[in-house]
């Protein structure tokens, strides 16, 4: 998605024969598809921390957004699932300090998992059967984290 991205990108930047003004169009339109960008490749960028009572209940709610999502993507809910997705994202940015102290790889999986569920499922075309592999394997390990935290 990336490549295809740079080589639009590439496309535009050589010149399709815009005149000047239509020129500082494209800069801008260039600037925002940048940034949509870097959005995409960091899903947990500019998302506030959602508050949260404690670790254990925020875990809980992870637990039922990632189910949630499951759900809408099985059902085809577009809407539904983006939504979900956006707020796994803040959820996330809330858990990970705690996660981290209890566990520093595992957070680091956790990171990179639920980015790449996040990314899939804002993706234009899903990918049904790598989000519902992330889903399910996010959601036992956040259920393992919270039976981990729960000894400590």
């Amino acid at each position: 998605m990336l490549l295809a991205y740079a080589l639009c990108l590439i496309v535009v930047l050589t010149g399709c024969g815009a005149s000047g003004s239509e020129e500082g169009e494209q800069t801008q339109g260039n600037n925002v598809q940048s940034s949509e960008a870097v959005d995409q490749s960091d899903p947990f960028a500019n998302i506030a921390p959602t508050k949260i009572a404690d670790t254990q209940t925020g875990i809980s709610d992870m637990s039922s957004l990632i189910k949630s999502l499951k759900q809408a993507v099985e059902a085809d809910q577009t809407d539904e699932a983006k939504e979900y997705a956006g707020q796994m994202a803040g959820l996330w940015n809330a858990l990970k300090p705690a996660i981290e102290t209890a566990d520093a790889a595992k957070q680091q999986m956790l990171q990179e998992d639920l980015g790449r569920l996040i990314q899939a499922a804002k993706a234009a075309k899903w990918d049904k059967e790598l989000i519902i592999q992330l889903d399910y394997k996010l959601y036992q390990s956040f259920r393992d984290i919270k039976q981990k935290m729960q000894v400590q």
